[in-house]
Order: structure tokens, then C-alpha cells, then sequence
């Protein structure tokens, strides 16, 4: 029983040892944190204000140490002064370690004593790249490190920096004709978003048909805009502008709309009765795309009413097919007829082919010599 009470007491007192710094350090109050620029991103001078307990100070070769959070860079701080007379003297040596900042006093100033406000900058800093709300651990240390006091600062804010270029957020294809919804947002250089950023901007594509070209304004940095195109394009891209900066969006493709009307290729004039000849067909959206979806048959006639037949299927949107057309005919056409939807050719003659045969209608009994 005695040993595992001796052992408990010893157990306590090195729990007190490690943790006693932490547990009896005092207070630090009227904390406050300044920065020259609280950009993403930007360098700034940080300049800490704060209150000894009072039953705290710092020690003429006394140390006081800034804790920032992970991301912001403390790796370059090389200047570090008291600005106010209640801790005169300097600091021997500054300390970085990660993301820790200690200053190590010189010996030639005073002892600040306790419930002493005393003011101390430091830098350069490299502010976090992601806006958001921060904080800082200051600590006051006795020479051997031994805690003194401690206290956090009241959160201070990390703002975007100035408008750097756009992000353009899309999804899917866009269809010829159809609303495409693009997401467009300002940002720095950090990716963060530009909320002051409230102004329009010009839009360009590949087709050169995208509708509108500029945009409503933004509302605290961001733009959803509905865009038409007209064009079908392979591989298609946004591109915003404003003044000198810009974005461009992933590719993607502007596939033709549905089908409204079928086109002929130019047909050669004359053609001849009873002769083959080929025809190009192409299916097409209202805007004279390639309705490459289209892979029906239509229904062939033409003017001179030898021509009637179900074509061949379509291909990708197009039909190659041979055509006969067994009657002549002047200003001769062809009608094709498929899914509710129509299409004429140019006008073409049809000649008469050559003499093959005479015809000779019956002739009744003739009296010799009449």
C-alpha cells in the first residue's frame, strides 16, 4: 500500500513538472493584433499589444513568443522592436521555429513589471493564402523558459487580395441553341474569391456565336450566366476578359440541336431518264448543323412523279445514295420526307435518253390502194 502511494505521488509530481508552466502561467489581457496588410497571400508587419498579469512582467533578458497558426510563413522574420518606452532595450536573438516566433531580450532594457502594456512588432510576415478568420498565442517566458504569461489574440480576418484572373465552372456539353449555364468567379492569385469584384465582363468562344457577350454583374464576385451557341464545335472554350485580366473554362462540346430540316447537296442539271445518279442528303438542326443523331430513312419523290422510294438509313446525320429518275422533266426537284421534317434539292432538268426503240400504236385494217 505504501509503494503504491509513494508511487502515485511521484507520478503526480512529474506531471507537475512538465505541465507546471502551462498550469500556473498568468494572464495576458488588452490583447490586440495589427497588420500592415491582411491580404491573402501579402507581406505584412504584425504589431501585438497586450497586458502583463499582475502578478506577470517580462524579465529584462525575459522572452516573448508569437505562435501563429500553420500557413502563415514566419520563416523571413528578421525585425523585431518594442514600440512603447514600458519595455526599453532590444532583442538578442529571434528565434523561429515552424510556426513560432521567439524573441529573446538583450539584457540592456528595464524589467517590465506586472499590469504593463507593452507593444512589439514583428516581421516580415507572409500572410495564410486562404482567407479566414486567425488567431495568435503570445507567451511571455523567464530566461530558463519557464512560463509566465499567456493569452490569445482576438481573431483577425484574412481578406482576398486584388482580382487576379476568372474561374470558370461548367458542366457537361451545351447543345446548339440551348441555355448552357457557366458559374464565373473573380479570384486572386490565391484562388480566393474576389467578393468586392462586382463588374461585367466580355465573353468570347471558338465558335464565335456564344450569346450573350457580356455578362449581367457580379454579385460579391461571382456570375452565373446562361450562354447560347449557335455553332456545334468540337472541344469548345470560354473565354472571360476584364481589362487586363481573364479566364478560360475546360473544354467541351456544342452538339447540334434536334433535327428541323434536311439539306441537298448541289444536284447537276441536266440528269437523264433512266440513268442513276447520286444525291447528298444531310440532316440538319435550325441552325444548319449536322444533326448527327439523325439515322432514319426518308421518303424520296420528285416533281416529275417518277420518283418514289424509302432511302437508304443516314449516317452520322447523312445520306449518299443513287437515285433514278425514269420521265424527263424541266425544272425538276426532289422532296425529301423524314421524322415530320423536309427538305427540296435545287431545280435540275431530266432529259430523254437516247433513242432505244420507236413505238407504233395499233393501226386497224387498212383497204389497199385508199
Amino acid at each position: 500500500m505504501r509503494i503504491r502511494h509513494l508511487r502515485a505521488k511521484i507520478l503526480t509530481a512529474i506531471i507537475l513538472i512538465f505541465l507546471g508552466n502551462a498550469l500556473f502561467a498568468g494572464s495576458l489581457t488588452n490583447i490586440s493584433v495589427e497588420l500592415t496588410n491582411n491580404e491573402a497571400g501579402a507581406e505584412a508587419i504584425y504589431r501585438f499589444t497586450f497586458r502583463t498579469s499582475s502578478t506577470g512582467g517580462i524579465p529584462d533578458s525575459g522572452k516573448v513568443e508569437f505562435i501563429l497558426p500553420p500557413g502563415f510563413d514566419v520563416s523571413n522574420v528578421d525585425i523585431a522592436q518594442s514600440k512603447n518606452l514600458n519595455m526599453t532595450g532590444g532583442f538578442s536573438v529571434i528565434t523561429i521555429k515552424e510556426d513560432t516566433v521567439r524573441l529573446t531580450r538583450d539584457g540592456t532594457g528595464n524589467d517590465v513589471p506586472g499590469n504593463t502594456e507593452v507593444s512589439v512588432v514583428i516581421g516580415v510576415v507572409v500572410n495564410h493564402t486562404s482567407i479566414g478568420s486567425y488567431n495568435v498565442k503570445i507567451n511571455t517566458l523567464e530566461v530558463d523558459n519557464t512560463a509566465i504569461d499567456t493569452g490569445t489574440t482576438p481573431n483577425f480576418s484574412i481578406v482576398a487580395g486584388s482580382l487576379h484572373h476568372f474561374q470558370l465552372a461548367t458542366s457537361g456539353n451545351a447543345i446548339a441553341g440551348q441555355n448552357f449555364a457557366v458559374t464565373i468567379t473573380a479570384q486572386d492569385e490565391h484562388n480566393n474569391t474576389v467578393t468586392s469584384f462586382n463588374s461585367q465582363v466580355t465573353l468570347t468562344d471558338k465558335t464565335g456565336t456564344i450569346s450573350p457577350t457580356t455578362t449581367g454583374s457580379f454579385l460579391n464576385g461571382v456570375r452565373i450566366e446562361n450562354l447560347t451557341f449557335t455553332k456545334s464545335y468540337t472541344d469548345n472554350q470560354v473565354t472571360v476578359t476584364y481589362n487586363s485580366k481573364s479566364g478560360v473554362s475546360a473544354f467541351f462540346n456544342v452538339l447540334p440541336g434536334d433535327l428541323a430540316h434536311f439539306k441537298f447537296d448541289n444536284i447537276s442539271s441536266p440528269q437523264t431518264a433512266g440513268a442513276a445518279f447520286g444525291i447528298t442528303i444531310t440532316a440538319q438542326d435550325q441552325f444548319n448543323n449536322t444533326a448527327t443523331g439523325f439515322i432514319g430513312q426518308v421518303t424520296l419523290t420528285d416533281n416529275s412523279g417518277s420518283l418514289n422510294m424509302t432511302s437508304n438509313n443516314f449516317v452520322d446525320g447523312v445520306l449518299i445514295q443513287n437515285v433514278t429518275i425514269a420521265k424527263s422533266q424541266s425544272d425538276n426537284f426532289i422532296t425529301a420526307i423524314g421524322n415530320g421534317k423536309s427538305g427540296i434539292s435545287n431545280f435540275f432538268n431530266v432529259n430523254a435518253n437516247n433513242l432505244s426503240k420507236f413505238y407504233i400504236n395499233n393501226v386497224s385494217d387498212q383497204i389497199a390502194g385508199e
